[in-house]
């Protein structure tokens, strides 16, 4: 089993500042602790500040239209022509905000020369599956109706837990008659970067990542028990229990139906507990024939891309997702 010691400078200088021996687990952090210290983190460590022409805070109607979602619009320049790219953070579904991503969101904006529109989505336990969910995609309702961007050119992308937002909304718009999305406002590509695909904690990544490796297999045990309730762990009602894990909304990796999802690029940090379900959705994507790539960083761990003070990996994974977004690959 490879050692901690064989990682990157920069994943050992990582896991030494946000992991240390002494930290709690996450289960026994307490929520406010653990959502201000990913902030902490977020403004110490992710990289010098970038302008951007225009960057807007608004509230937009949530899918029920009984209450709001906060966004941010990141607008490079005022040009009705520009692409759109919606964001998901990440942060286990129980931290992570518009703060934690601020500066990833200016560097894509500006780099792709896309409209970026983060999403502040509900987080969990205080609200659980499907609410975030429902969230990301109230902001591609309201995306679609604006004039400010090109709406026929609408793509996803999001991180960790974010990853699994945008993969879900990508596989719940698939799913939808033409008259609920129109062909010109399907979505274009998508970006996934190291993210939860298979909730089902399949692969040999959990066995040789899942401890000592910054993100652990028991942290996301609770990460997914705080987002999909008690039966993610409910051995009682293993019928109940396979009911939620199979979700295609949930593990998307399960959806029948791949050749539907866009062009996607999948980034991945070689030494995550989430490596394996990258590389199989990676396969099932390419044996549906939708064109999809996959980056895989050596000796990196899960959360390099926001912390551009530490990681090289970051500015050359933001290369490759400006590259992707940009690219002509048929769609």
């Amino acid at each position: 089993m490879p050692s901690p010691m064989s990682l990157t400078p920069a994943s050992q200088a990582f896991l030494a500042q946000i992991y240390p021996p002494n930290a709690p687990p996450a289960r026994d952090m307490p929520l406010d602790v653990g959502r201000a210290k990913m902030e902490a983190a977020a403004r110490a460590l992710g990289g010098p500040y970038l302008s951007v022409r225009r960057v807007e805070d608004l509230s937009i109607p949530s899918l029920d239209g009984n209450a709001s979602v906060k966004v941010r619009v990141y607008s490079p320049k005022i040009d009705a022509t520009l692409p759109v790219l919606l964001y998901a953070h990440g942060g286990g579904f129980v931290k992570g905000n518009l703060e934690t991503h601020d500066q990833l969101c200016r560097r894509i904006a500006v780099g792709s020369d896309h409209v970026v529109v983060a999403v502040d989505y509900r987080l969990s336990p205080e609200h659980r599956f499907p609410a975030a969910l429902d969230d990301v995609e109230a902001a591609y309702t309201w995306v679609v109706g604006q004039v400010a961007w090109d709406a026929t050119r609408i793509s996803l992308a999001g991180d960790s837990a974010g990853g699994n937002l945008m993969s879900a909304l990508a596989v719940r718009l698939a799913g939808k008659p033409e008259s609920q999305v129109r062909p010109e406002h399907r979505i274009r590509r998508q970006v996934l970067i190291y993210p939860v695909v298979d909730v089902r904690r399949r692969g040999e990544s959990y066995e040789t990542y899942g401890t000592g490796y910054g993100l652990s297999a028991t942290a996301i045990d609770y990460y997914l028990e705080s987002y999909l309730g008690p039966a993610y762990t409910d051995a009682k009602d293993e019928d109940a229990r396979r009911a939620v894990l199979e979700k295609p909304e949930v593990s998307t990796i399960l959806y029948q139906h791949p050749e539907k999802l866009p062009p996607t690029l999948i980034l991945t940090a070689a030494c995550d507990p989430l490596a394996s379900e990258a590389g199989l959705l990676k396969e099932r994507l390419e044996a549906a024939g939708v064109p999809v790539r996959q980056i895989i960083y050596p000796d990196t761990v899960h959360a390099y891309m926001t912390f551009f003070d530490i990681f090289p990996e970051s500015e050359q994974s933001l290369e490759e997702i400006v590259r992707f977004l940009n690219e002509d690959i048929g769609s």
